[in-house]
């Protein structure tokens, strides 16, 4: 058999072919998979650098927030320290003067726990001493990097805001503020319900003040708060205010009552909180209390002459006043008639 040369370099070139194309997809598949297993690591990379550079940013938000922060507060102690009564102000001075013989910032911070200040009245002696130029500038550095720690504690605004105010605290009672300002953030409002939430409280109208100061002039800006909610809470906060200046009066009609101390100022409460009211509604605020008839129509006649004298600051409008002193009348006209008094 003749094989013609044509048909052997064909057929060569088909073997050739055969073998290249039996090798080049082998060769071709483990390269893609290199590749997309570079792509995939290279996209890995890329989103862990992405999550660790988001992480990042948000650690040095928070830095610079938490820096913010102090930094707004160092300037509402200056602003407090201004505003502190000439009494209280030249006590601190006073000290600190007697701490600057030390003439060293360590030294001086050693004398800190013998001192008995509470937070507050402790920040506005750090602040008085640190601009005190008679001491070094490293020594005065010493005591301000003491009172940015403190400005970086948790209800240390509350804190400052009442030793402002002359209120000595313990950690106990931060907290119960705390969780009142919180009350008060969220803008909770009715005369009723904030009497209730400060009745565990010795002093409410200085407590009442303090919320007033903290929400309304907040040392450090509080943007999540809503403050059209709070114009309402401050309303509230402010007529419960005056409202308690009054509060012996009330309490005095119950001892003489033998009722409990709040009962006439928690009734008195409930009826400011009534836009409308009428004699039959009335009476049935009169009636539950645990009195007998003639002792309810004594209760009417001395409680009328309570809401006469309080201030109208305390009710919604004048008009609620007179209309409250108008129904409070008709129904001592009806009782008098009732019972022949």
């Amino acid at each position: 058999m003749r094989i013609d040369q044509a048909d052997y370099l064909d057929f060569q070139s088909l073997q050739d072919s055969k073998q290249t194309a039996s090798f080049i997809p082998a060769e071709s598949t483990a390269t893609q998979a290199s590749i997309a297993l570079a792509e995939v690591r290279a996209e890995a990379l890329e989103e862990t650098l992405e999550g660790l550079s988001l992480g990042l940013s948000q650690i040095m938000k928070k830095i610079a927030d938490a820096n913010k922060k102090q930094s707004a507060l160092f300037n509402g102690v200056e602003k407090l320290l201004q505003q502190l009564g000439e009494k209280q102000r030249g006590s601190i001075e006073q000290i600190a003067k007697q701490l600057l013989s030390f003439k060293d910032g360590d030294k001086i911070l050693q004398q800190i726990p013998q001192l008995a200040l509470n937070k507050g009245q402790l920040i506005f002696l750090l602040a008085i001493l640190q601009g005190m130029t008679s001491l070094a500038l490293s020594e005065r550095s010493k005591i301000k990097q003491f009172l940015m720690s403190l400005l970086a504690e948790e209800d240390i605004e509350l804190a400052l805001i009442a030793a402002s105010q002359g209120m000595t605290i313990d950690t106990s009672r931060l907290q119960a503020y705390r969780q009142l300002y919180q009350h008060a953030a969220r803008g909770e409002k009715g005369l009723s319900h904030w009497f209730k939430l400060l009745q565990e409280h010795k002093d409410r109208r200085r407590t009442i003040q303090l919320l007033i100061r903290a929400i309304s002039e907040p040392l450090v800006s509080h943007e999540q708060l809503d403050m059209t909610k709070l114009v309402t809470t401050i309303d509230d906060l402010r007529r419960l205010w005056l409202f308690l200046a009054f509060n012996e009066h009330c309490a005095s009609l119950s001892r003489t009552l033998n009722l409990a101390n709040d009962t006439v100022a928690e009734i008195s409460i409930e009826l400011l909180e009534q836009s409308w009211i009428y004699p039959e509604a009335l009476a049935q605020l009169v009636i539950k209390l645990p009195l007998t008839t003639l002792q309810h129509l004594i209760f009417l006649r001395k409680w009328r002459e309570i809401m006469v004298v309080m201030s109208e600051a305390c009710y919604r409008d004048p008009e609620q006043k007179e209309h409250i002193l108008e129904v409070m009348l008709q129904l001592l006209e009806q009782w008098n008639d009732k019972y022949a008094v």
